[in-house]
């Protein structure tokens, strides 16, 4: 009789996991999600108070120049 010259492969064996890293990477991915939330929470607040059209930029600044001159106006014409 003949031997089998080539080796048969063993089946692999499951690696235990250590209780320890599992817990660790459950931890690890639940802080990760959060941040992921909070990234996205923080950029729909940008987009929300960037809302402001670019006229009503406008129309503040020639108010608050409005009230800049009527200021001076009224300091001038009252002093006398």
């Amino acid at each position: 009789m003949s031997e089998q010259i080539t080796k048969v492969e063993e089946q692999p064996t499951k690696k235990k996991k250590d209780p320890k890293k599992v817990a660790a990477g459950k931890t690890l991915v639940e802080y990760h999600r959060k941040q992921k939330e909070a990234v996205q929470r923080l950029k729909e607040l940008e987009d929300n108070n960037n809302s402001f059209p670019n006229g009503s930029y406008l129309i503040i600044g020639a108010l608050a120049l409005t009230s800049i001159v009527l200021v001076v106006k009224n300091y001038f014409f009252n002093k006398k």
